[in-house]
C-alpha cells in the first residue's frame, strides 16, 4: 500500500500472463503477512476492552464499598478465567462475590469468575509498610550514593598522585637530557581567554643556567651572544613541550623560561 501511494515505478511484463501471475503472488504474500498481524491486534484489543470491562463493572464497585485493591490480575485455567483481586479492609462475604460472578454473566463474560483473596492487615499497616520500604530504598540510595562519592575520592586521589609521580620523573629526565636546566617547576593552571570554557593547562617553568660573563667581551658581542642563547632556548622549548605531552598524555602545555 505505501508503495502504490508513493508511486514508485512499477515494472512492465511483455506477458501479460505472466504479469497476473505476479499480481497474484504478491496478492498471497500481502494476504500471508496480514492475516497474523490482524490475528494479533484484534487480541489485544479484546484483551484491553475485557480488562476495561472488568475494571468498570467490579473493581470500581468494589473500591466504592471502602475495599482497597492493592492488586488484580486475570488467571487463565483451562475451562475458567479467574479474576484474583487481592485486598486488605473490611471483611466480605460470599453473597458480594456471587453478585459480582452474576454480574460478570449478565455482560456476556460467563467464563470469568471472581476469587478473592483477602489479607489480614489493615489499610494503616499497609501504608507504614509502604513508608518502611519507601525509606528503606531511600537510604539504600544515600548509601549507595556516599559509596560512589568516596570511591570517585579514592580514584581521583590515586589519580593525581600517578600524575604527580609522572611530572616528578618527566622534571628528572629534563634535566638529564637538558643540563643547562637549573630548576624546573610543573603545575597546573586555569586559562580564561573563553569565560564560558575555562581550559586547564599543564604550566612548566624553566630556571636555565647563566653563561659565564666574559670579561673582555664587547656589548656587541654580547648582545648577540644573548640573542643565540635565546633562539637556542626557543628551540628547547619547543623540544620539551613536545616531550613533555607525549610523557603526560596532555595536549595543553605552556613553557616558560628565565634566564
Amino acid at each position: 500500500m505505501i508503495v502504490k501511494y508513493l508511486h514508485f515505478h512499477t515494472k512492465s511484463y511483455v506477458d501479460a500472463a505472466k504479469q497476473k501471475r505476479v499480481a497474484q503472488i504478491m496478492v498471497v504474500m500481502l494476504v500471508i503477512v496480514l492475516l497474523p498481524s490482524i490475528y494479533f491486534l484484534y487480541n489485544v484489543y479484546i484483551g484491553v476492552k475485557t480488562r476495561k470491562q472488568i475494571e468498570n463493572l467490579i473493581i470500581t464497585d468494589f473500591i466504592e464499598r471502602n475495599n482497597e485493591v492493592l492488586k488484580w490480575e486475570v488467571q487463565h485455567t483451562d475451562s475458567l478465567k479467574y479474576i484474583k483481586i487481592y485486598s486488605v479492609g473490611k471483611q466480605v462475604d460470599e453473597q458480594l462475590v456471587q453478585h459480582y460472578n452474576d454480574v460478570l454473566t449478565d455482560n456476556n463474560l460467563e467464563k470469568y469468575k471472581i476469587r478473592l483473596v483477602q489479607l489480614d492487615v489493615s489499610p494503616e499497616e499497609v501504608q507504614q509498610i509502604a513508608y518502611d520500604i519507601t525509606h528503606n530504598l531511600t537510604q539504600d540510595m544515600l548509601k549507595t550514593m556516599e559509596l560512589q562519592k568516596l570511591q570517585e575520592q579514592r580514584t581521583d586521589s590515586v589519580r593525581r598522585q600517578q600524575v604527580m609521580l609522572t611530572k616528578g620523573s618527566a622534571t628528572q629526565d629534563l634535566r638529564m637530557l637538558f643540563p643547562e636546566i637549573q630548576k624546573v617547576q610543573v603545575g597546573e593552571m586555569v586559562t580564561t581567554s573563553s569565560p564560558t570554557k575555562p581550559d586547564t593547562v599543564t604550566l612548566v617553568m624553566i630556571d636555565w643556567v647563566k653563561p659565564a660573563k666574559a670579561e673582555t667581551a664587547t656589548a656587541k658581542s654580547k648582545a648577540a651572544e644573548q640573542k643565540l642563547r635565546a633562539a637556542q632556548v626557543k628551540e628547547y622549548e619547543s623540544r620539551i613541550k613536545g616531550y613533555l605531552r607525549y610523557k603526560l598524555q596532555r595536549d595543553s602545555v605552556q613553557v616558560v623560561s628565565t634566564f
